[in-house]
């Protein structure tokens, strides 16, 4: 549960809001060693320190995530990873309208998305029709082959669903308060659903939210794979179990971060644009 973040006498907090994008930059030459040489490169997601990095990149090798993809922006002589993004149809895309500036100064031609490798052209873009809403369907270029996409899910999450969120942003132990320490490897952990929130869409509250249970005295019973989003993490998915399969059920949209000299990140919140409250949209605009 979402608990009190409140500083304790001799001891700093810092807090701040952070989006899950990332301004992260590699060289054309650096991403194509990369591609062969992977480890590299760190993970995604903030996670609990107590538990070995590799149990959060096995999660996120699982099969059911391939269909969690990177978002570059090719702008420049470097390739910039802006986020991440959920493939929903083998040519339409969920991500967060954020990623792409909300629109100010965007232009789709600098932008790729990437599945299995293969880099995909923006054919066309739909954010949500009203202001305050964190969630843009992407149409691609090309169809995406040998991939399968994530099932939306349109049951309601109730508080204590577990909850497994996947995405390509920074790599960071929940005890390192400093620095993050690399992106570019799809990586997945588990929280629970703390509440819905935010506007209403069909009477459907818009946004989810899960607070970080640290591995520290007095925080709150936290999963064994514990995490929240970070930077890059940005338009990757939220999905929970339904009869033994992971359907989507949100896009990571940021996190309320408060960072604690001797509690880390415990007690901050992460939210999502909470997917079941645009399914009706999503659908009609497949549909076009």
């Amino acid at each position: 549960m979402i608990g009190n973040t409140a500083a304790t006498p001799g001891r700093y907090t810092i807090k701040r809001k952070i989006y899950g994008y990332s301004n992260m930059s590699y060289s054309k030459s650096f991403l194509a060693i990369a591609c062969l040489a992977m480890p590299l490169l760190s993970p995604a997601i903030i996670y609990r320190h107590d538990v070995p990095l590799t149990a959060f990149t096995t999660l996120g090798r699982d099969q059911s995530f391939d269909c969690i993809g990177m978002i570059y922006n090719t702008s420049s002589d470097t390739d910039r990873i802006t986020g991440s993004c959920v493939l929903i149809s083998d040519q339409y895309v969920l991500t967060a309208w954020h990623v792409f500036k909300y629109g100010k100064d965007f232009d789709s031609r600098q932008y790729k998305m990437v599945f299995g490798g293969q880099r995909y052209d923006i054919a066309d873009y739909e954010p949500y029709a009203q202001q305050g809403h964190d969630i843009v369907l992407v149409k691609l270029a090309g169809k995406v082959k040998n991939i399968s996409f994530a099932v939306l899910d349109t049951t309601q999450s109730t508080p204590g669903d577990t909850l497994t969120m996947v995405g390509y942003g920074y790599q960071r132990p929940s005890d390192m308060l400093d620095h993050n320490v690399g992106i570019g490897i799809k990586t997945a952990a588990h929280n629970i659903t703390d509440s819905l929130g935010g506007n209403r869409v069909n009477d459907v509250p818009t946004k989810l939210y899960a607070d970080f249970d640290g591995p520290v005295p007095g925080a709150g019973v936290a999963v064994p794979l514990e995490g929240m989003i970070n930077g890059g993490d940005s338009g990757g998915g939220l999905f929970v179990q339904r009869n033994g399969q992971y359907r989507l059920i949100g896009i990571a949209s940021g996190s309320h971060v408060t960072l604690n000299s001797q509690r880390g990140f415990d007690g901050s919140v992460s939210y999502w644009a909470y997917t079941p409250a645009y399914y009706s949209w999503i659908k009609q605009s497949l549909r076009k």
